[in-house]
């Protein structure tokens, strides 16, 4: 749904070559993701999706300015984890490679098994659902607002799971914009399945 003239980009994730290694944009600019270490097909909510092993598997969607969102932002996605522990594990982030610093970072299992947002090195909402591994589920990160004030709410299957007006900023910058991963830190690659972000 929506007003596709808003949307910045729509990867379906659903390329049927078991080792794909370009995810197209459905968007205008284009922002093709493409990756070395390839999250294998399976099966997903609207077609196919990708199976993330949560070592080294990302979709690197590049440094474009029109993913470097500073102000409003919203990221939908639909997800299935395989472990509800194990550290925090991103669903999409903009950061730079060392995770200093970021712009937005929408992840799951940074408090045990919810999905929560961090942007400005600062936790900003963290959701009220512990998320059962091995189900699918549809997430969702909204941020309004500007500069100081930043309604942000986070929704889990069509309902709010978690609200809070932030005040620390974004921080800033043109960073590496990845599906999966939050920089090359190991520790925060997702381990699941991930569908039409």
């Amino acid at each position: 749904g929506g007003d596709a003239n808003y949307w910045i980009g729509v990867w379906h994730l659903k390329e049927t070559a078991a080792c794909a290694t370009t995810f197209v944009d459905s968007t205008l600019p284009v922002e093709n993701g493409s990756c070395t270490d390839v999250p294998i097909a399976t099966d997903g909510q609207l077609a196919g999706a990708r199976k993330f092993d949560g070592t080294n598997d990302a979709v690197s969607l590049g440094t474009p300015i029109t993913l470097n969102l500073t102000g409003p932002i919203t990221i939908t996605a639909w997800l299935y984890t395989t472990t509800g522990a194990g550290g925090t594990k991103q669903i999409m982030a903009a950061s730079t490679g060392d995770v200093s610093v970021q712009n937005y970072a929408f992840e799951v299992n940074r408090t045990a098994a919810r999905m929560s947002t961090v942007w400005g090195n600062t936790v900003i909402v963290t959701g009220n659902t512990n998320l059962s591994a091995n189900t699918w589920y549809h997430g969702a990160l909204v941020r309004t607002g500007s500069t100081g004030s930043w309604p942000t709410t986070l929704y889990l299957n069509g309902a709010k799971d978690g609200a809070v007006t932030g005040t620390a900023n974004p921080n800033g910058g043109t960073y590496g914009v990845a599906i999966g991963a939050l920089g090359a830190v190991a520790a925060h690659f997702f381990s699941g399945n991930i569908d039409e972000v």
